[in-house]
């Protein structure tokens, strides 16, 4: 199976300025689908590796200091701070400093002991910590307090509702205090509409990821701009 990665950018919505990408693994079959297979067979830890490695490697942006945010599953996480250190090892064009790890917020970080030392060792070395889909599970809290992330991305179904649901704006409000509170910064993704990015922009959250910005692409050329 031939995989690859694009990436899809992250936008300073106020300067439009592009913070940095997603990588997203693709092949031919959904990510989902990959990732399940991968588990059915315990092999999620090496597709986790390799994706990761694969995303650095083909890594190339104009713009020095950008950003690559690359997901990582739960049970990957407490051993990924070796496999990182080796993979900016081969790969000179990029900066620890210029990683972001994103953590999926639907399932726990068992232990935390080990989870805790990673992340020591990950925030030494420079890399930066995202917790992805917040706001989707139960988890919430728990995770912002073991990883202490940089960035907290907001699950797309909130954005996907925000035009209409009051509720989800309430929901929105809550997790914004939150974050200014204890000094993350909020991406909202999904952003498909002009309307959801008003409403983001009302809110106070500058860092924005989604179809309005630009689709997942193989050429980093495509983004921020796409809608101007």
């Amino acid at each position: 199976m031939k995989l690859y990665t694009v990436y899809q950018p992250i936008v300073d919505v106020e300067s439009s300025r592009i913070l940095g990408h997603e990588a997203l693994l693709r092949g031919n079959a959904s990510p989902e689908e990959l990732f399940r297979r991968a588990e059915q067979v315990n092999r999620l830890f090496q597709l986790d590796i390799y994706a990761m490695n694969l995303a650095i490697g083909a890594y190339r942006n104009h713009e020095k200091g950008s950003k690559l945010f690359i997901n990582c599953h739960p049970t990957s996480f407490p051993h990924f701070h070796s496999f990182i250190t080796l993979s900016i090892m081969r790969n000179s064009h990029i900066d620890a400093s210029q990683l972001v790890i994103e953590v999926t917020e639907h399932q726990s970080l068992e232990d935390q002991v080990k989870v805790r030392n990673q992340v020591k060792l990950l925030k030494e070395l420079g890399v930066r910590l995202a917790i992805d889909d917040f706001g989707h599970g139960f988890n919430n809290f728990s995770l912002v307090e073991v990883l202490q992330p940089e960035y907290i991305k907001l699950d797309k179904k909130l954005l996907k509702n925000i035009v209409f649901d009051s509720s989800a704006r309430i929901v929105l409000s809550g997790i914004r205090m939150f974050a200014k509170e204890i000094n993350v910064k909020l991406i909202a993704e999904g952003i498909e509409t002009k309307e959801q990015l008003d409403i983001i922009q009302d809110f106070g959250i500058n860092l924005g990821q989604g179809w309005y910005f630009g689709k997942p692409s193989r050429n980093l050329e495509v983004g921020a701009l796409a809608n101007e």
